[in-house]
């Protein structure tokens, strides 16, 4: 499995849409509907998953790292990022 797309993304909102923007300039995602509160946080949401997987790999992997149930679902949601 390659690697996502850097970040950090943005997100930029258009008529109808908004575009989830790399760095880079590459387009990551878009979003297609009302430009609603709902739609707009979706789009923020989006555009921080690199540094939200970022934050949760620096957790799990420091020192300090706990077992316990809000670990193991930092694990799990690290793991589906790699499509394990």
């Amino acid at each position: 499995m390659s690697a996502p797309t850097p970040g950090p993304w943005r997100a930029i909102g258009g008529k109808g849409c908004h575009v989830i923007e790399a760095a880079n300039g590459t387009s990551v995602a878009e979003s297609f509907g009302r430009l609603d509160p709902e739609n707009i946080a979706n789009a923020r949401l989006i555009a921080a998953a690199p540094d939200l997987l970022t934050s949760l790999r620096e957790l799990v992997d420091s020192p300090n790292a706990k077992q316990n149930a809000a670990w193991d679902r930092a694990r799990l949601a690290i793991a589906k990022t790699e499509g394990k």
